[in-house]
């Protein structure tokens, strides 16, 4: 597989849109808009904030629902950004190489059903698509998440593209 198979996946939107809509997340907690912070990572549409968005931090768990609609054994509930109104989401398809560039990522593997199915800390002077690929080889595996090694929050999902 070469790196230019793999597909980044920022959280999904209909998922975004019910949670906007209830106002707050799916473990209570209100939302808290925030303003005026440029640099943070939006997981929606896999962008970095600017001084003019609103944007709120919610806490997701990112493998819950896929086999049985609750959380899964492995599953990790975690803080993460994205913005208060709707967006586009993420249409670069590709891995966003400045999300990785420079700092040091973890990434794990899934099975279908949510299970961990091995994993690899990723330097910050390596190759995350070449990692995340050489994971993704193993027909076992079915998705990849990235996660930021100093706060231990969801990136985004990694995928086989189509």
């Amino acid at each position: 597989m070469t790196t230019s198979q793999l597909q980044a996946v920022a959280i999904p939107a209909d998922y975004l849109k019910r949670i906007r809509a209830q106002g707050h997340d799916d473990y209570g907690t209100p939302f808290e808009i925030r303003t005026n912070d440029p640099g943070d990572q939006l997981r929606c549409c896999l962008t970095h904030s600017t001084a003019s968005d609103r944007f709120m931090l919610i806490s997701y768990a990112p493998v819950a629902g896929r086999a049985t609609g609750t959380l899964a054994p492995y599953d990790e509930v975690g803080p993460v950004f994205v913005h208060a109104d709707e967006c586009p989401g993420y249409a670069g398809g590709g891995i966003p190489r400045k999300w990785f560039d420079g700092k040091t990522k973890i990434l794990r593997a899934y099975n279908g059903v949510g299970g961990i199915h091995g994993g690899v800390i990723v330097g910050p002077s390596d190759d995350v698509e070449t990692e995340a690929a050489r994971l993704l080889a193993d027909p076992e595996v079915s998705f990849v998440h990235a996660r930021n090694a100093e706060y231990g929050c969801f990136m985004m999902e990694l995928r086989r593209a189509d």
